[in-house]
């Protein structure tokens, strides 16, 4: 194990991996400052939740990974790096930065307030009260 160790520092999904936490950490305080609502319990609670995120990854993967469970180590930090790059993405997108109309239309269906009504079924543009 203490080999498995050693090779995640040159491994490019843990490098990935963490990258996109720093990332998601970063873009989460540009977006708080961009749309000025700031919450220093909100912050202290998420760096402490990445922080818990980063290190139990660091710590179960190479362990996976030494009884045989490649697939499964994987996959785990996979799950998580598209969990962060989903994040980062709608951080870019409150900041009110480009998004393609594809990411945003996604991005609105994962909301957890999604009503489909609530959105023109060809076009996919928020509908008005008058519009329905």
């Amino acid at each position: 194990m203490f080999r498995q160790v050693q090779q995640m520092v040159d491994d490019p999904l843990i490098i990935a991996f963490t990258w996109c936490v720093i990332t998601d950490v970063v873009t989460g305080y540009i977006r708080s400052a961009f749309i000025r609502k700031t919450n220093s319990t909100k912050g202290l609670l998420g760096l402490i939740k990445h922080t818990l995120v980063l290190v139990s990854i660091i710590s179960i993967y190479p362990y996976l990974i030494s009884l045989g469970f490649d697939w499964l180590a994987q996959t785990m930090v996979w799950g998580f790096i598209i969990n962060y790059l989903t994040s980062i993405t709608e951080n870019w997108g409150e900041m009110g930065l480009w998004l393609p109309p594809q990411i945003k239309q996604i991005l609105v269906k994962l909301q957890s307030d999604y009503d489909a009504t609530d959105y023109n079924a060809i076009t996919g543009a928020k509908q008005t009260k008058e519009d329905k």
